[in-house]
């Protein structure tokens, strides 16, 4: 048996009520990866930082890169 045919959609009229979408829709940008988490408040902090810029808890980068 052969697989479906794919179908192309027609578009829609320009004065066409409803909701339309594309195939593919856009996917969300990957965070950055140098980006880490205080564990005492959960800010955001950057590897190198040496305190939080939040609740100014000073950081430990021992762990990370391993």
């Amino acid at each position: 048996m052969a697989p479906p045919k794919k179908v192309k959609q027609a578009k829609p009229a320009p004065d066409a009520i409803g909701v339309f979408s594309d195939d593919k829709p856009e996917s969300a940008p990957d965070p950055d990866p140098q980006t880490y988490f205080c564990q005492n408040c959960q800010g955001t902090v950057h590897q190198g930082d040496e305190r939080c810029p939040v609740c100014n808890e000073r950081l430990n980068w021992a762990a990370v890169g391993r």
